[in-house]
């Protein structure tokens, strides 16, 4: 193993010290706002509760919430399956997107920052009011208010033949198998989506791929290699943190997204008609331990398969 100089050894502890620093804040954030509430809500998931008067009684009840949220509420473990599937769909399709369109804008061209402040546009947008505008279902809400029956109906038929089905028909026709049509249409369908949720991983990987050495590309020039080399084995290795980052990133946003049912569901439980805080609770915390498994699957994918490079500098 080699030794570190003494120089070597101050500099990395400099770096240390500069890391935990920067962790301070989000340390003093968690014990002060988060640590209270998660404990809670840890309590909640074991007991019932029940009002008297002005009092709350909790009546321990063991795993029992757990138990009905996993096999007694159908529903959940629909909202459960269906957030698996947006994961394993969109994740994909944001971080290719996020990469594709971070080389494009890496290159050097006219109007290129007026063209990243185009695409991170879509992230400022789709938060706060704009968001809650933008949403169907408020949408739909406005619209019953506000426009007769007859529009409504208009407005309906313009919405399913914008939709995707006009896609699925078209690949069916040329024989495609029907798995890959519905995969092509679900990728249509949430390309509003995909873009909205990228802006922050294309400013990252734009960063990533300008902090690459320009003599690493000038070495392999000299030594013959083509584009197509050096993206696979300059750039890639290069950004690869940035990529895991970026990749934990899109998994945890995609999970805690407004557009998510099941945080939507979970919210109507603890808040709806039945008021039930314990259940809510244990199917928030079986949600946390399904998000921590997917990102633990991940970080060992990514770290244990080579695929993230770390340099000293």
């Amino acid at each position: 193993m080699k030794k570190l100089t003494l120089r070597e050894a101050s500099s990395s502890a400099k770096k240390k010290r500069f890391a935990y620093i920067l962790l301070i804040p989000f340390l003093l954030g968690f014990l002060l706002f988060f640590a209270r509430p998660l404990l809670l809500s840890l309590y909640y998931s074991f007991n019932s509760m029940n009002l008297s008067g002005a009092k709350i009684i909790y009546e321990y009840q063991g795993f029992d919430k757990y138990y009905q949220a996993l096999f007694v509420n159908t529903d959940f473990r629909a909202e459960l399956l269906s957030s698996l599937k947006q994961i394993v769909l969109n994740v994909p399709l944001i971080m290719f997107f996020s990469l594709f369109v971070a080389t494009l804008l890496s290159k050097d061209f006219k109007g290129r920052n007026f063209t990243r402040v185009i695409l991170f546009l879509p992230v400022i947008i789709s938060t706060g009011v704009l968001l809650q505008v933008e949403n169907a279902d408020y949408l739909m809400a406005q619209g019953q208010a506000m426009i007769s029956d007859t529009a409504i109906g208009l407005e309906e038929e313009a919405a399913t033949y914008a939709s995707s089905m006009g896609l699925k028909d078209l690949l069916l026709s040329i024989d495609l198998p029907a798995q890959v049509t519905d995969y092509m249409a679900e990728i249509i369908d949430n390309f509003y989506i995909v873009l909205t949720s990228s802006g922050v991983q294309i400013t990252l990987l734009i960063a990533a791929w300008q902090s690459i050495p320009p003599s690493l590309y000038e070495a392999s020039a000299i030594e013959g290699a083509t584009a197509w080399e050096d993206f696979w084995k300059i750039t890639i290795p290069m950004i690869s943190p940035y990529i895991f980052v970026c990749t934990i990133y899109s998994i945890v946003d995609t999970f805690t997204s407004a557009n998510n049912g099941l945080v939507t569901y979970i919210r109507d439980i603890a808040n709806g008609q039945t008021m039930d805080y314990g259940l809510a609770s244990a199917m928030s915390w079986i949600y946390f331990i399904m998000v921590s498994i997917c990102l633990g699957l991940v970080a060992l994918l990514f770290l244990r398969g080579r695929l993230v490079v770390y340099q000293e500098r």
